[in-house]
């Protein structure tokens, strides 16, 4: 899979953090155990992350040796083993699971993969109940092991993948601080505990938005979606939920066919959790229901359509993962929703025996993944369904992933209104600002030009040579000035009397920080370090590596001599240089895809997460209207005039950035002072009774003088000259206090003329 812009930056964040932590560690700077936590949602990518993490690292652990020990609930760790032996094929990494473990030290690089829970387990005596921990004879036990490795001067990285678990339960910290003593902890969770605990960490996030924006997983989660349809007299709660997740996940299949989309989608369906992981009798008995509901619509394990997985019962599982499975329904209990990846699952069916439920977004977390890793035209598809006989439920106040996505309150478009179309736009994010991998050929390539090395047939000692002849590389060569015996005669005058220099060497840390400095000098206009210092350390590191020069080294070579940063200085201008034909092409065609042309009219249905309250609204284009509980007044004062007009025939509340809302596009200026576009969503659309129709946005304060505020008014009153056979109108509405004040002119000056704006 091909790495996401997010995903690049928070393994570059978190790779230099921990490398830079070690160094200090062993430096005597830092004696404590620290953490580092990669917090990231449901469907991000992490385990892909920690691989990538650990290439990274691969080079460092050449120098500096570790063993990492990879723990995980339940049998998390197994297929977190699968994906690294794919991710790390040819690194120097060695994975193994705990039980092929010998007795002896640990070797460089090996990574150990074990089952979290088993292995803190202890007996009644408090003594380790699992045989990888408890000591015996044959020196086969994590505890003798360790001690070996750690006697071998090999340090100890532990990695916690879904640490939110039992990470800081009392036998697990007694465990890490006992007999892992580990140099550094590193947490992979969606919700980490590390900010409760309190301690010592440095934490990476990716924002949920980005994961959504990056196509990876789903733009929503709607919650009994058009359930109503299947309620009857006859119909008891459960046959709602079934047939209704039924319908829905029959509707999708439709759709993906009529794309030519070769996917089944899945429909989950939980049994209540009465026991846990066994079957009580309770639990066979809402069993024996759901397939006799299932059976009724030929949905049965014999036919291949219908698969179950229980502790004790599973059958057609095996390749029910894949995106065209004949598998259309799955029933489960708990076991399944921790690590099971299976990005065809859209619907869930969730029937439970409580009267409310608290929501997290690993509730979800199953059905949130994209098959393919992209968004479809079809905007249904890039939604997940869950369906549930609770009469209510609770989002947990401290998941706001959970919050924004969970919709669960549904508004339709009003039968009696005139709809319309409007020219809208969707656009794509497309520049980060920074250099991305086609950047690394071209600087290989000078590079070579620049040292003579461009002939793949040399030797290691002879690439050594020629660099040799062109840059300091020796450690006599290679120290940093400091002033000496320097006297300041007079504080007031901007002159300094003469002094001499000594050389020192410097420490590793300090060089690897004036290292990284220099290099984000020489990447000009790409101005995020975060995403593009993974390119230009990366080609850097390797190209000296074919010189037989390691990593340290490359650092001291450019950090600590003035004759190999004007060098290199000019490897990277002729590098850029060579490099804009191609990123200027590449923008193009990035552009081409950026912006997509969409018309947009008011939605049949929109969906609310619980950030919103019902308002009475009786001139709105829904039946039922949401306001955002932290809607600005500004927006209530304009809507109440809108409630109290007789002109109009509707009005509707515009949402933002995503393609079935309206929005107009327009030019600004990013960081390089080039023109970028970007999307205005305008607050309000108003169907005037005369036909007409009213596109504003409302501004007050310091809002009003804002550049963008001037950027979009401009675009919104080139919109409406270049439709004018839509009969539209608008403008920038002030509000002022129980005022409004609108500038409709074709170039909007803050200062100019604002004209007394209201509806009757």
């Amino acid at each position: 899979m091909k790495l996401k812009d997010f995903q690049i930056e928070a393994i570059a964040e978190t790779s230099e953090y921990i490398r830079d932590f070690l160094v200090k560690k062993e430096q005597k700077k830092n004696d404590k155990v620290s953490e580092v936590v990669l917090k990231s949602p449901t469907g991000s990518g992490k385990t892909i992350m920690a691989a990538e993490i650990l290439r990274n690292l691969a080079d460092f652990f050449e120098l500096h040796p570790y063993a990492i020990i990879w723990a995980a609930p339940n049998k998390l760790h197994e297929q977190s083993l699968k994906k690294l032996s794919d991710r790390l094929a040819e690194t120097e990494y060695q994975l193994v699971n705990v039980d092929s473990m010998s007795s002896g030290a640990l070797t460089r690089n090996t990574v150990l993969f074990t089952n979290w829970e088993k292995l803190f387990k202890q007996d009644k005596d408090g003594n380790w109940a699992n045989r990888a921990v408890r000591q015996g004879e044959d020196g086969k036990n994590l505890q003798d092991v360790l001690d070996a490795t750690r006697a071998a001067g090999i340090g100890i990285m532990l990695i916690v993948d879904e640490s939110h678990q039992t990470f800081y339960g009392t036998n697990s910290q007694a465990l890490v601080h006992g007999v892992i003593k580990p140099d550094l902890v590193f947490e992979i969770s969606a919700t980490p505990k590390a900010v409760m605990m309190g301690g010592d960490y440095h934490m990476t996030e990716v924002e949920f938005s980005d994961v959504i924006d990056s196509e990876l997983i789903k733009k929503e989660v709607y919650l009994n979606n058009e359930i109503a349809k299947n309620i009857n007299d006859s119909a008891n709660s459960v046959e709602v939920v079934i047939n209704a997740a039924l319908d829905k996940r029959d509707e999708l299949a439709k759709k993906y066919e009529e794309q030519g989309i070769n996917i089944n989608p899945l429909l989950l369906i939980q049994l209540p959790n009465t026991s846990k992981e066994t079957m009580s009798e309770l639990d066979l008995k809402d069993k024996d229901i759901i397939e006799s509901i299932l059976e009724k619509r030929g949905l049965r394990y014999s036919n291949g359509e219908l698969a179950i997985w229980l502790s004790d019962d599973k059958q057609n599982l095996e390749n029910i993962e894949k995106n065209n499975s004949q598998v259309k329904v799955l029933i489960f209990k708990q076991a399944i929703a921790l690590g099971w990846d299976c990005p065809r699952a859209q619907v869930m069916a969730m029937l439970r025996d409580t009267k409310s439920e608290v929501f997290r977004i690993q509730t979800v977390g199953r059905i949130l993944r994209m098959p393919e890793a992209r968004h479809y035209i079809d905007d249904s598809l890039n939604k997940a369904y869950v369906y549930t006989d609770l009469p209510d439920i609770t989002i947990a106040h401290d998941d706001t992933d959970a919050k924004n996505l969970i919709k669960m309150q549904v508004a339709h478009r009003r039968d009696d209104i005139s709809n319309i179309e409007l020219p809208s736009v969707f656009i794509h994010r497309t520049d980060y600002g920074d250099l991305r991998a086609d950047f690394k050929p071209v600087l290989d390539n000078i590079l070579d030009q620049t040292f003579g090395t461009d002939d793949s047939r040399m030797t290691s000692e002879d690439r050594y040579n020629l660099v040799d002849e062109k840059l300091e590389i020796y450690d006599g060569e290679l120290t940093s000035p400091i002033i000496a015996d320097a006297i300041i005669e007079n504080l007031d005058s901007y002159e300094v009397s003469e002094y001499e220099t000594i050389k020192v060497n410097m420490d590793a840390a300090n060089i690897e920080r004036i290292f990284n400095t220099i290099l984000r000098g020489y990447t000009g206009q790409f101005k995020n370090w975060a995403r593009t210092k993974s390119v230009v350390c990366g080609t850097l590191y390797s190209w000296f590596k074919k010189a037989g020069i390691n990593i340290e080294r490359v650092q001291k070579i450019i950090a600590c001599s003035i004759v190999n940063q004007e060098i290199f200085s000019q490897v990277f201008d002729k590098a850029l240089d060579a490099y804009e034909d191609i990123y200027r092409e590449e923008m193009k065609r990035r552009r081409d895809r950026e912006l997509e042309e969409l018309v947009f009219s008011i939605p049949e249905v929109d969906q609310f997460n619980e950030n919103y309250t019902i308002t009475k609204s009786p001139n709105n284009a829904m039946e039922q209207y949401y306001r955002y509980d932290n809607a600005p007044n500004t927006e209530e004062k304009f809507e109440e005039m809108l409630n109290r007009a007789s002109q109009i025939e509707w009005w509707y509340k515009n949402g933002e950035k995503m393609e079935k809302y309206f929005a107009i596009p327009y030019y600004d200026l990013n960081d390089r002072t080039k023109t970028v576009r970007k999307a205005f969503y305008p607050d309000y659309i108003i169907r005037f009774s005369d036909g007409s129709t009213g596109i504003y946005d409302t501004k007050s304060g310091f809002t009003i003088e804002n550049k963008n505020t001037r950027q979009k008014a401009n675009a919104l009153q080139k919109f409406i000259r270049e439709n004018a056979e839509l009969n539209l109108k608008g403008g920038i509405i002030n509000v002022k206090g129980e005022s409004f004040y609108i500038q409709d002119s074709p170039d909007y000056d803050e200062d100019g003329e604002w004209k007394k704006f209201i509806i009757q």
